[in-house]
C-alpha cells in the first residue's frame, strides 16, 4: 500500500492573476491512516515499559536483516554513528587509509575523520554520482584498510568487479547505504554486498523514522556482537564488564516500533519513486538538463538529481512556478578538507573533477509517496515549462 496522502499546499497568486499551488521539496507529515498506525506503535512502547533496548529493537533488527537477505542488523542512534561504529569495528585508526568518493554527504568523511585515519579521495562519475571503480584499485596502498563506496541518491554501486581484488589485498568494504535501502545490483542488495553496510533512517529517507535512527548490517555474527558492545559503551556480558571503549548510540525502541510498522511499505515506495523518475525524465526530454542516473542495478531514488548549466536561473524559474528544489550537494570533499585542516587527506585535483561538476550543477526535485500522482504530474509540467 502506498502511503500517499492529500496535502494542503500553499496557494500563490501568479503574475498573470491566476492561482497556482506551491509544492515543497519535502513534507514529512503523515496521512491520517499512517498517523493512527504510528500512534498505535507509540502506545505499544509506552505501555510496554521497555524504553531502551528490548524486544521492539531486536524485532526490528531481525526484520531488517531478513529484508536484506539474512544476516545480522545492529540498531544505532543515527547514520553517522552507523558509519563511525563500523569503522571502529574494523579497527580503523591513525596510520590507516580509507578510500572514499569525493562527492557525498559530509557524514561519510566525518566518520573517517573521527577515527584519525587518512581519507583517500576518488572521483565520481557526474552522470551517475557514483565512485569511479577504475580509480579505486589505483589508490590502494599497504595502509589501505577500508573502501567506503556511497550508494548516492539511492543508486547502488556495483563493486563486484573489484571486490575479490580488494579482499586479496586485505581491504574491507563498508557500504554507505544511508540513501539506498532497497536498492539492488545483480549480486544482491545495497548494504549487504560488502563486509558491513551502514543505514540511516533520518525522517526524509525512503524508510524514515520520526527522529534520528540508524543501523548496521553484517553477515558475521562475531562482528554483530562487537557492534552491539560498541554501541553501548563497550560493555560485554554485563553493564559493568568492559570489553573496550565504546559510545552510547542505541536505536530507540520508539523509533524501532515506527520503522517496523513502515518497513513493509518500503518496496512500494521504491516503485513509486521509479515511476516519478520516469515522469520527470520524460519532462526533461532533450532539454539542457541531464538526469543523474546509474546505468545498472535497481535504484530506489532517494533523490532524483539532474545537472543544469544554469542551475540558479532554472531553480528560480521553478520556484516562480511553485515548485521548490534543492541541491544535493553543493560542495565536494575539498570543502570538508578546508574545515578539517588538522585531519589527514590524500586527494589530487584530478580526484575532484567530476565531483566539482556535480557540486556546481546538481538540482534535486520533490520525490516520494507524500506527493500524489496528480501533484507529480504538476511538477513534471512545470519542469517542462521552466526548461522551455
Amino acid at each position: 500500500m502506498l502511503l500517499t496522502k492529500a496535502i494542503t499546499f500553499e496557494i500563490l497568486t501568479n503574475f498573470g492573476g491566476g492561482r497556482l499551488i506551491r509544492i515543497p521539496f519535502y513534507d514529512c507529515t503523515p496521512s491520517s491512516e499512517t498517523a493512527n498506525q504510528l500512534s498505535d506503535a507509540a502506545d505499544e512502547v509506552i505501555r510496554g515499559g521497555a524504553y531502551v533496548g528490548g524486544e521492539l529493537v531486536s524485532g526490528f533488527e531481525e526484520q531488517l536483516a531478513s529484508y536484506l537477505g539474512g544476516g545480522y542488523c545492529v540498531g544505532v542512534g543515527n547514520g553517522l554513528d552507523a558509519l563511525t561504529l563500523s569503522l571502529m569495528a574494523l579497527d580503523v585508526g591513525p596510520g590507516d587509509e580509507v578510500i572514499v568518493p569525493t562527492h557525498s554527504f559530509m557524514a561519510t568523511w566525518i566518520a573517517v575523520s573521527r577515527t584519525g585515519a587518512t581519507s583517500v579521495g576518488v572521483d565520481v562519475d557526474p552522470s551517475t554520482g557514483l565512485v569511479d571503480l577504475d580509480q579505486v584499485l589505483k589508490k590502494v596502498t599497504k595502509r589501505t584498510k577500508v573502501f567506503l563506496p556511497v550508494h548516492l541518491y539511492g543508486a547502488p554501486v556495483d563493486f563486484s568487479p573489484i571486490q575479490q581484488n580488494l579482499k586479496d589485498r586485505g581491504v574491507s568494504i563498508l557500504e554507505d547505504s544511508a540513501q539506498a535501502l532497497g536498492a539492488k545490483t545483480s549480486t544482491g542488495m545495497a548494504g549487504a554486498l560488502g563486509d558491513l553496510g551502514a543505514f540511516s533512517f533520518y525522517p526524509t529517507k525512503n524508510l524514515g523514522a520520526l527522529g534520528d535512527a540508524g543501523a548496521i548490517f553484517t553477515r558475521d555474527s562475531e562482528m554483530a556482537d562487537r557492534l552491539k558492545s560498541l554501541r553501548s559503551y563497550g560493555f560485554r556480558n554485563s553493564r559493568y564488564q568492559f570489553g573496550e571503549l565504546g559510545v552510547n548510540s542505541r536505536l530507540d525502541p520508539l523509533q524501532a516500533a515506527f520503522l517496523s510498522m513502515k518497513l513493509p511499505n518500503l518496496d512500494a515506495e521504491g516503485e513509486y519513486r521509479n515511476w516519478q523518475v520516469e515522469t520527470y525524465t520524460h519532462a526533461v526530454g532533450e532539454a539542457a538538463l541531464k538526469p543523474v542516473k546509474a546505468d545498472d542495478g535497481y535504484s530506489v531514488y532517494h533523490h532524483f538529481a539532474a545537472l543544469s548549466d544554469n542551475r540558479n536561473k532554472f531553480r528560480q524559474r521553478l520556484s516562480e512556478l511553485g515548485v521548490e528544489t534543492d541541491t544535493h550537494y553543493p560542495y565536494t570533499m575539498e570543502a570538508f578538507m578546508d574545515l578539517s585542516k588538522k585531519r589527514s587527506f590524500r586527494v589530487k585535483e584530478a580526484d575532484l573533477k567530476g565531483s566539482k561538476e556535480l557540486a556546481s550543477k546538481v538540482v534535486t526535485f520533490p520525490m516520494g509517496t507524500w506527493l500524489s500522482k496528480e501533484q507529480t504530474l504538476v511538477v513534471s509540467e512545470r519542469i517542462s515549462e521552466a526548461l522551455s
